[in-house]
């Protein structure tokens, strides 16, 4: 029984494999190479903080959030 999207799967891995000589090293290099592409175009944005207007006072409870670090409880 023969499923068409493992046999594409198979194909394409085929074809990666060829394109590489199968040479695994080079295999992840590539695929090292494809992630950080990835990551620089979906991760490139800033901080998602809508800036703070100026003059506008911060209140002791938000300073001691942004103070206190994240993580477990003590």
């Amino acid at each position: 029984m023969n499923n068409p999207i493992i046999d594409e799967i198979r194909q394409a891995r085929a074809a990666l494999a060829a394109e590489h000589d199968y040479d695994l090293v080079r295999i992840n290099e590539w695929a090292r190479q494809q992630t950080e592409a990835h990551r620089q175009i979906h991760f490139k944005q800033g901080p998602n903080k809508a800036p703070e207007p100026a003059g506008a006072s911060v209140s002791s409870v938000t300073r001691k959030r942004r103070a206190r670090p994240a993580g477990v409880k003590a």
